[in-house]
């Protein structure tokens, strides 16, 4: 098998994109990491950055990959933004989501702190994707709301946690490794670009997609038509499993 990857990110609406991007390969092994950075004087473009750069750090020595050292992992993450909080007053507001889709051979680990999201397809169809650390998704677990209704809900923005936020880190990681197959596709996404582009689409542009840079490109264009004035930045990176030539070996 054969793991191809694509990356977008934009400011969208504002005038500054606080998001980071992280694409991390060595031999069989990889991660693809998401952040969405908050705080305010550029706090959160060094919240998601600071996350990126200690995720690949600790993730190159982790051996082997697992709950415990994805979940280290994490806590690394958010151990070096509570530091410089700590170290620049200016910043110690910030803080940051994660999602991080980790790889070793042929199987996969996923984890994440806060509503940036994860969605696993397979056959075209989404199987699995992340839950949101926020209030709203709190409501949908109580039955007060559908599902659909955080994408607009007036208080969509209001996290449970995340890295850096006071507190014990309460993230979740996919408790063992999932196996992957030929045809299995990743999604990793913050809200500004979940917000405006429904799961039914995402499978949709999907199918009508030949490699993952034209399925990002597919989905930024619905963002772009129907995003209000002023929206949020918006990040993804689209990860896909192919046969190599040597599967027909």
């Amino acid at each position: 098998m054969r793991w191809i990857s694509a990356a977008r990110s934009s400011a969208g609406g504002r005038p500054q994109n606080e998001d980071s991007l992280l694409e991390w390969v060595r031999d069989c092994k990889g991660c693809y990491v998401v952040a969405d950075g908050m705080g305010g004087h550029r706090g959160g473009e060094v919240a998601s950055s600071i996350v990126t750069s200690a995720f690949a750090t600790v993730f190159a020595a982790v051996e082997p990959l697992s709950h415990a050292s994805l979940t280290k992992v994490l806590l690394h993450t958010h151990d070096e933004v509570r530091r410089a909080q700590h170290d620049i007053q200016t910043l110690s507001g910030m803080n940051s989501t994660v999602v991080a889709l980790c790889r070793q051979d042929e199987t996969v680990l996923w984890g994440h702190v806060g509503d940036s999201r994860l969605y696993h397809l397979r056959e075209g169809r989404i199987i699995e994707h992340t839950r949101d650390h926020s209030v709203c998704q709190s409501l949908v677990d109580r039955g007060e709301i559908m599902l659909q209704d955080i994408r607009f809900h007036e208080d969509r923005s209001q996290l449970l946690c995340g890295i850096g936020m006071a507190g014990e880190l309460r993230g979740e990681v996919l408790l063992k490794p999932c196996a992957v197959q030929p045809g299995d596709a990743f999604l990793l996404c913050t809200d500004g670009w979940w917000e405006y582009v429904i799961e039914p689409e995402m499978e949709v542009d999907y199918m009508k997609s030949q490699n993952p840079a034209e399925w990002l490109s597919r989905m930024e264009e619905r963002i772009v038509k129907h995003a209000q004035v002023g929206h949020d930045n918006y990040s993804a990176i689209a990860v896909w499993v192919v046969e190599s030539e040597s599967d027909h070996s």
